[in-house]
């Protein structure tokens, strides 16, 4: 669920554009008309031990960015959520535009 507490969307079904690849995918995603951005985290095969690794990643991260890391250059986790038709967990974080990146879009141009 999003960190307020109100069940997070399917990620299916957020206007998405990728904007990093690398470890996971980063995407800046609309949910609930909300601009954000969406790290994904692949944990397939749940009973596997490739999946368990990858939970286990998630979580260690997740649990430090959200407890741990305070500061002013790192945008605060805003929600946690799995989406199991992509077996996938999400950090959601707070998107910031590209005000702050000279001669970037405020909004990529492929939504």
């Amino acid at each position: 669920c999003r960190g307020d507490g109100v069940e997070a969307p399917a990620v299916a079904d957020a206007a998405r554009s990728t904007i990093a690849t690398g470890n996971h995918v980063v995407e800046y995603a609309e949910l609930d008309g909300h601009p954000c951005v969406l790290k994904e985290y692949k944990v397939g095969g749940a009973g596997t031990a490739a999946g368990r690794k990858a939970r286990k990643q998630f979580e260690r991260e997740a649990s430090f960015l959200i407890k741990q890391l305070k500061h002013p250059n790192v945008m605060p986790v805003e929600a946690v959520f799995f989406d199991s038709a992509a077996e996938a967990f999400y950090l959601q974080l707070p998107w910031i535009g590209a005000a702050a990146v000279p001669g970037s879009d405020p909004v990529p141009s492929t939504l």
